[in-house]
């Protein structure tokens, strides 16, 4: 049975390609020392090392938010879960390809988790093929679901082993002191197929038809000589350069260096209200290229929505997954990817706070 979710619809501004090109490269040759942007045709997004669902990004682009950080906070909204099928159903489009990052749901994955969204949803279906993908994959995403009428999942989630614990230092004088970087993150944690459309309390999703047809903006830069990350520095520049919202996501590659991470643990029995609880309570990482991210992006904040205005989540053929935040090797990373602007945004069930009681 389908679930109802409230949803808020609010219509983005959709610039040109030329205008996206133009404003992303402006802003981005201020923090990189080297940048290549231009509209171009989208590779197979099925093949290694994308692994999507789906072979491209465009066709009737939309960007959903849903539930959020909030539901986090609580221990009694953090066991909220959504079907992507019948967020699909409540923003009216039955039939798409979902990608994004978010939370997983522990009914699925056994322990809270980050989730590397990726599958095709068939309206009205309720058979799943799933592909737990690695650089040797031939699957043909296309063909299986065209012809057996069927969901394709390819998503990963990273998750922290059940067996680990991790020492932590706090060290009031900085809180980046607070954040216990580990890097073996293979011995602590794990990436693995999640073949499910159930996902957990927060997700942040492109939706589109997945058409490789339709035309998708390349950035690929290398150096970073500024202090933004990728995303940010692309989000600000849509920030800066149109008077209006404007929704961006796709895929990218980290391609050389390494990257600070994390991964959710499960959660803990108390409230997680301030940053500082927030920074005790994860595990970070830093890991090393490549890695493969997907990230959605909004312009600006819309405050009676609380969005969360930027998100990737990454994945490997080599063990690391997890939560970007930003590289750690500035001198050497190279990052490529392809974007596709959002004609609309969906906020779908949104969080909202519970008091302690």
């Amino acid at each position: 049975s389908v679930v109802a979710l409230p949803v808020h619809n609010v219509p983005l501004h959709v610039p040109t390609d030329e205008q996206l090109c133009e404003v992303l490269s402006a802003a981005l040759r201020s923090n990189f020392a080297e940048v290549e942007v231009n509209s171009a045709k989208c590779p197979d997004l099925t093949q290694p090392p994308w692994c999507l669902a789906v072979s491209g990004l465009g066709g009737d682009c939309r960007i959903a938010d849903i539930g959020g950080t909030l539901n986090l906070e609580a221990p009694i909204t953090r066991t909220l879960h959504y079907n992507l099928a019948d967020v699909l159903q409540a923003i009216g489009k039955p039939s798409a390809h979902v990608m994004g990052p978010g939370a997983g749901y522990a009914g699925v994955a056994g322990i809270n988790c980050e989730l590397m969204a990726t599958a095709q949803v068939v309206g009205s279906c309720s058979s799943v093929s799933s592909c737990s993908c690695s650089s040797s994959c031939s699957c043909t995403s296309d063909s299986e679901s065209a012809t057996e009428k069927q969901h394709l999942i390819r998503s990963q989630c990273a998750k922290i082993r059940d067996d680990c614990t991790t020492t932590r230092t706090e060290d009031g004088t900085d809180p980046k002191q607070d954040q216990c970087v580990e890097t073996d993150p293979s011995s602590t944690y794990l990436l693995e197929p999640y073949s499910s459309l159930e996902v957990g309390p927060l997700m942040n999703l492109l939706i589109s038809d997945g058409d490789p047809h339709s035309s998708v903006i390349h950035v690929r830069v290398r150096g970073r000589i500024g202090e933004s990350n990728l995303v940010s520095c692309m989000r600000e520049a849509l920030d800066a350069g149109f008077g209006e919202v404007v929704g961006l996501a796709g895929v990218f590659q980290v391609l050389d260096g390494k990257v600070h991470a994390h991964v959710m643990p499960g959660f803990p029995a108390c409230y997680l209200r301030t940053d500082a609880q927030v920074q005790q309570w994860l595990h970070f990482f830093e890991m090393s290229a490549p890695l493969t991210c997907l990230s959605v992006m909004v312009s600006r904040q819309i405050e009676e929505l609380d969005l969360r205005v930027e998100h990737t989540h990454f994945y490997s053929d080599h063990g690391c997954g997890g939560h970007y935040h930003y590289d750690t090797t500035p001198e050497t990373v190279v990052y490529e990817g392809y974007f596709v602007a959002a004609k609309t945004l969906h906020r779908v069930a949104q969080a909202r706070p519970v008091p302690e009681e």
